[in-house]
């Protein structure tokens, strides 16, 4: 995401561990925020200068649904979501989200319909016939291994994409 999203001409604050910081910074991110151990909202702000930024993407929102309420996030900006690390109910501060008309948009990509999963995949294809994409490959295994790289993924150790060999 990053990488499209600077090849595009935005200008990317990534959110990242300290591990995975460089990793965020190669991909083109102008800074990084170590949400494990600062404050999101106010880095945000110091980093803008006090500008906020105007749009979101994460896959928390749990955590993410916390800049609706700070100045980080500026109005009539937008969040951006596809997953939480909380399935619950999550409480949303609504007067916050009318006065500075913020959005929220959710989606799975296995929700998309077959004119949107064009669009995306035709972004994607252009992306890489640019040849400013690049990977970066944390773990190669073997199929049989493909609990282990499930693990990987998901327990968030893995610092770049895991592949199957066949």
């Amino acid at each position: 995401i990053t990488q499209m999203a600077v090849q595009s001409g935005r200008k990317v604050i990534g959110t990242a561990s300290a591990s995975k910081k460089d990793t965020a910074l190669k991909a083109g991110a102008v800074a990084t925020i170590d949400y494990q151990t600062e404050d999101v909202g106010e880095r945000v702000l110091e980093l803008t200068d006090g500008a906020g930024v105007g749009a979101v993407i994460d896959m928390d929102f749990s955590s993410t649904s916390r800049l609706i309420s700070s100045s980080a996030l500026q109005p009539k900006g937008t969040i951006y979501c596809y997953g939480s690390n909380d399935m619950g109910e999550l409480t949303v501060p609504f007067r916050d989200l009318l006065f500075k008309s913020i959005n929220l948009k959710f989606f799975l990509v296995y929700e998309l319909d077959i004119e949107e999963r064009q669009t995306a995949i035709s972004q994607l294809e252009n992306f890489m016939k640019t040849g400013n994409a690049s990977t970066n490959i944390s773990h190669v295994l073997p199929f049989e291994e493909i609990v282990q790289a499930h693990q990987l993924v998901e327990s968030g150790k893995a610092n770049g994409n895991v592949v199957l060999e066949f």
